[in-house]
C-alpha cells in the first residue's frame, strides 16, 4: 500500500467497505511533526490502493471510527491539543475526498466549578435508517462517562 511523500510510516486502524468499495483510515507519521488522518481506498478487492489526507484544523488528529452510511462513508475522530481534543466528523461518497466539521455537542462546557471541558470521543460507529450511532465517552477533569451519539444522514 502506498504512503505518503516524506512519511516514515503509517498505520491503518479502521476499515470498512460499501459494496466493492474497501475504505480504510488510519494516521502516518514523520519525525517531528503530527501524526496525520488519511484514508486508503480499493475498488478491486485490495489489489491497488489510492490514498488521500482527510481535513483537519491545523492541530494533531486521528480517526477512531469509520463507517459505511447510505452511499458513502463517515469518520469521527478528534483534533486538538493532549487534554483539550474537539470531536470532529468526515464524510466521503468515495473515500477519497472527504469533508469534515465538528459536530454539534462535539465539545462543550459542563458549566461546573472546576469541571471544565468535557471532550467527547466516538469509539465505534454504526449507520442505518438514516442515522449514525456511536459510542463512546465523554470526559472532563471532574468525571468519565460513556455517551451514545446520533446523527442524521442523507
Amino acid at each position: 500500500m502506498p504512503v505518503f511523500a516524506g512519511a516514515a510510516g503509517a498505520a491503518l486502524t479502521q476499515v470498512t467497505a460499501l459494496g466493492t468499495r474497501v475504505v480504510a483510515t488510519g494516521y502516518a507519521w514523520r519525525a517531528g511533526s503530527a501524526p496525520v488522518p488519511f484514508s486508503a481506498v480499493s475498488a478491486d478487492g485490495g489489489h491497488t490502493w489510492r490514498v488521500a489526507r482527510l481535513p483537519v484544523p491545523p492541530a494533531p488528529a486521528v480517526v477512531t471510527a469509520l463507517t459505511a452510511a447510505g452511499h458513502g462513508f463517515v469518520a469521527v475522530g478528534h483534533a486538538g491539543p493532549p487534554g483539550r481534543p474537539v470531536m470532529l466528523a468526515w464524510w466521503s461518497a468515495d473515500g477519497l475526498t472527504w469533508q469534515g466539521g465538528i459536530p454539534a455537542g462535539g465539545a462543550k462546557e459542563d458549566g461546573q466549578a472546576g469541571g471544565g471541558t468535557i471532550v467527547t470521543q466516538i469509539n465505534a460507529v454504526t449507520a442505518g435508517n438514516g442515522t449514525l450511532t456511536g459510542a463512546g465517552f465523554a470526559a472532563s477533569s471532574a468525571a468519565e462517562h460513556p455517551v451514545l451519539w446520533h446523527a442524521r444522514y442523507r
